[in-house]
């Protein structure tokens, strides 16, 4: 029978009830015979309850056998394991070894080319230091020779200086005056050749107060050579130029001049030589300050 089929019959039965409800136990009878009393649920629940403990047991037995096995195994692997971790800590220890007889030799090595290197830093150090004495040594030498050979230069120098000064002084005496005056003479013939003539120049150096000390630091007292006012000219006169200090000396008196006067005054410098070590700076200032120089030379 299908399940339409049964429905079929339990829509009939339903319906036969209905119409003759005395069937109902008449039904319940004949079925009885195919339920199960409760003594044969209590058999049954004995029944099923022993099986139970039974499938319990057995499932326990295989749970057992399966932890069992399941230590042996991991047993083997923690032999395994631990098989492995004593070689692999063999090997370790085996390149720690050779790492440190590595390392070992390696300082060993380092030493002897700190050593060897230190030996050669050493003999070049000596060798520079020998090579440096040598040299400051004949520096030395060579300074010494070449001090004495500037002291004998200085010594003629000062001969020459001091024979020109004679010579020029014994020929200004002879047109009767002094040396200075022997140069102011010679300036006032440039000076006639320009159409400027001049009468006379100062016989003896003016002395000029300068409170606020422009020429010299250390005193007020300016003296002047060669000065006239009307025109405006200024000398300086000296034998010799050996000192760039003695010009910007005279270029000072050249400003203090000019500011007192307030006006600007023609520049003359006049001397025997200037040294050639000084040459090229008295150049540039004897042209920036617009100065004309005098020289045998």
């Amino acid at each position: 029978m299908t399940e339409l089929d049964y429905e079929e019959l339990a829509k009939q039965v339903a319906k036969l009830y209905a119409e003759k409800p005395e069937l109902a136990f008449k039904l319940f009878d004949w079925l009885r015979k195919y339920f199960a009393t409760s003594d044969d649920l209590k058999q049954y629940i004995a029944q099923s309850r022993g099986q139970f403990q039974e499938l319990l047991q057995e499932i326990n037995k295989r749970f057992e056998e399966n932890r069992a096995e399941t230590n042996k195994r991991f047993e083997e692997i923690n032999k395994r394991f631990e098989e492995n971790r004593a070689e692999t800590n063999k090997q370790f220890q085996e390149m720690i070894e050779r790492f440190e007889e590595s390392r070992a030799e390696t300082n060993k090595r380092f030493e002897e080319s700190r050593a060897e290197t230190n030996k050669r830093f050493e003999e070049s150090r000596a060798e520079t230091n020998k090579r440096f004495e040598e040299t400051l040594k004949r520096y030395e030498e060579n300074r010494v020779e070449t001090n004495k050979r500037f002291e004998v230069l200085d010594m003629r120098l000062e001969i020459m200086t001091s024979f020109m000064d004679r010579r020029f002084k014994e020929l200004a005496l002879g047109y009767g005056g002094t040396f200075e005056g022997f140069n102011k003479t010679i300036l006032k013939k440039i000076l006639a050749a320009r159409g400027i003539p001049i009468k006379a120049f100062n016989e003896s150096p003016l002395h000029f107060q300068d409170p606020d000390r422009i020429v010299h630091p250390h005193t007020t007292d300016v003296e002047i050579n060669i000065f006239n006012e009307k025109p405006p000219i200024i000398g300086e006169v000296t034998s010799s130029l050996v000192r760039l200090d003695d010009l910007n000396t005279f270029i000072r008196k050249i400003q203090f001049i000019e500011k007192k006067f307030n006006k600007k005054f023609q520049r003359f410098f006049i001397t025997l030589f200037i040294d050639d070590k000084i040459k090229e700076p008295c150049q540039i200032l004897l042209t920036k300050y617009a100065i004309e120089v005098a020289t045998l030379e």
